[in-house]
């Protein structure tokens, strides 16, 4: 059966034209630049730091140790 009258409803479109409908995400100069510099400083931050990285990872641990308990009280809390 075959309808030659207006369409009903909404009919997929076809690949190609939601692909020129999608915007293109582009990177700017300044901000490829920053990724690329931040990289190279997390690269070298164990060997900038030395023994200190030590003491800043155990002080971040203990935090988020204490950020989780506080947390879990919160919602110990709020579910009873």
């Amino acid at each position: 059966m075959r309808l030659d009258g207006p369409k009903i409803g909404i009919l997929p479109q076809p690949k190609t034209e939601r692909i020129k409908k999608m915007k293109n995400l582009e990177l700017s100069e300044p901000v490829s630049q920053l990724l690329a510099f931040s990289a190279v400083i997390v690269a070298f931050l164990p060997f900038l730091l030395g023994d200190q990285l030590i003491l800043i990872a155990h002080s971040l641990m203990n935090e988020g140790g204490v950020m989780f308990d506080q947390f879990s009280t919160y919602l110990v809390g709020l579910l009873s």
